[in-house]
């Protein structure tokens, strides 16, 4: 086996193993425990009745395949995001853990996920996910936003409003509750600690900030009895700590609804990379840090989540006519272009563009398509910047390109933005891109670690890329060397199609021998 070949399956398996052992684990827990609460695409992936119903052919491993259109919120070149999955699900990048919401109507308990009736979109002036819940007696609003208190402090808020829509009082318990999943499936919560200032440390970290006192607390491990059995029956329960790493807590508030009277509850997420905690509460922490810590926590309940959520959308209003100010006639397709424009910006973080869940990558097949959309929305001069830091540009890390398809992808992304912005240095770039050119020394049959016809689009739009460089550095040989590689290839790849297949038909994935 030839040796790129075996870097580029090294390179493979290594951006799979995150998936595969995240599959194990929802193996190992999930199947063996079916009745207890998992997120809403399990239900559906598991339940043989479902449309959704999914026959796993890989009995070691369970992912999942069926649901993956969570959202993503943060803020522009913020390193901190949060996901909401299409039940309202939220799920903090930075903890890996998630917040739930259930509400009991009398007696019955109701998994808000699992409700029947759901829609979910996005507010018209920024990207808060608001997520509406019906039931025959209630109507519940949820919204979920990004707040960029500080450069090295965020907080994700949730406000929850419930709405009795009968024409009698209504008895109800809502619900707050740290589950230890996010929307790939199980992750490690080991304890959570419930604080009398009504916040909750999880992992160590400060997780949960309420702004109402709740009425009851229940703290548990995995082994315990579910907290969708246990909700009416056990009583403040403030400390956890589960040897599988599956602990979960829930906060509830008891009330009675008048006829067609409404109620809100709110909370806040703090997004951090660091504890201000010990490893452990088996010792007391010192007083300058649990002030530090009590000072934190009523910082965060002063708060106003209505008046916070109004001050964001301000925030992103400023943003967006600093650089965009389009508009259209049709005014359904310009909310629509807004809003990709907010989502485009939520993957933006100081260094990264951020994907998925977890490993967070700059990875230029990851990459590529937001950087492009980022120059045509007038964000150049952060595309410039994220294009410089991928690793084969900013540390010359050649090497992290396994094959032509990527180094074209990055030479491709280069040029692109040097046309929209002139933060790069045209010498600089150029220089690192004609180092990755001079690999690519190609024609058709000899490209040895692809063989599809995209691939060859691909290097023949580096060829392109590179002559636009080249020429606009004032480099005469490598313009005229560039220019040559692209008008033969292109003759090749014409000559290909023409006498493969028509070419109306072409499938860019049929091989090239």
């Amino acid at each position: 086996m030839k040796q790129e070949t075996i870097k580029y399956i090294k390179d493979f398996e290594k951006k799979q193993s995150f998936q595969l052992e995240q599959g194990i684990n929802n193996q190992r827990v999930i199947v063996q425990y079916p009745n207890k609460v998992w997120p809403f695409w399990v239900q559906r992936q598991f339940d043989p009745k479902s449309s959704h119903f999914n026959s796993n052919s890989n009995p070691m491993s369970a992912n999942n395949t069926t649901y993956r259109n969570w959202t993503q919120l943060g803020f522009p070149f913020s390193n901190q995001k949060v996901l909401v999955d299409p039940t309202g699900m939220i799920t903090p990048l930075t903890q890996l853990w998630s917040l739930e919401s259930w509400v009991a109507i009398g007696d019955k308990l109701h998994i808000l996920s699992s409700c029947p009736n759901i829609k979910q979109y996005l507010s018209k002036s920024s990207p808060k996910v608001i997520t509406r819940y019906k039931y025959d007696a209630l109507k519940i609003d949820s919204e979920v936003f990004f707040n960029p208190l500080t450069e090295h402090e965020k907080l994700c808020v949730n406000q929850i409003k419930l709405h009795n829509t009968t024409a009698g009082p209504l008895k109800i318990s809502f619900f707050y509750v740290i589950r230890p999943y996010t929307p790939e499936g199980v992750s490690q919560v080991k304890n959570i600690t419930y604080l009398s200032k009504q916040a909750f440390i999880v992992n160590n970290y400060l997780g949960l900030v309420l702004d109402n006192k709740p009425d009851n607390v229940i703290c548990t491990q995995f082994s315990d009895e579910d907290l969708s059995t246990v909700w009416n029956k056990w009583e403040m329960i403030l400390k956890t700590q589960c040897n599988l790493n599956m602990s979960s807590a829930l906060a509830s508030y008891n009330t009675t609804l008048a006829p067609d009277e409404q109620i809100s509850y709110s909370c806040k997420i703090p997004l951090v990379d660091h504890s201000l905690l010990s490893k452990s509460f088996s010792k007391p922490m010192k007083a300058e840090k649990s002030k530090k810590l009590s000072n934190q926590i009523s910082q965060y309940q002063t708060l106003n989540a209505s008046h916070e959520s109004t001050h964001v959308s301000y925030k992103w209003e400023e943003l967006m006519k600093e650089k965009i100010d389009l508009k259209i006639p049709d005014k359904k397709t310009e909310r629509l272009f807004k809003d990709n424009c907010h989502h485009v910006l939520n993957f933006t973080s100081k260094t990264q563009l951020y994907s998925k869940i977890l490993p967070l990558s700059n990875n230029i097949n990851e990459s590529f398509d937001i950087l492009l959309a980022l120059n045509q929305i007038g964000f150049a001069y952060r595309a410039a910047h994220f294009t410089m830091h991928l690793p084969a540009l900013k540390n010359w890390a050649l090497t992290s390109l396994k094959t032509s398809v990527e180094k074209a992808k990055t030479i491709i992304s280069v040029k692109t933005t040097s046309q929209y912005t002139k933060d790069l240095d045209p010498e600089k770039v150029f220089y690192k891109c004609h180092f990755l050119g001079k690999s690519m020394k190609t024609h058709l049959g000899k490209l040895s670690e692809y063989h599809t016809l995209s691939d060859y689009i691909w290097i023949l739009g580096a060829y392109q890329a590179l002559f636009y460089l080249a020429k606009k550095c004032n480099k005469e040989k490598a313009t005229k060397q560039y220019h040559s590689r692209y008008v033969i290839l292109k003759a090749e790849l014409e000559n290909f199609a023409k006498h493969t297949s028509d070419i109306n038909q072409l499938d860019s994935m049929l091989p090239v021998t």
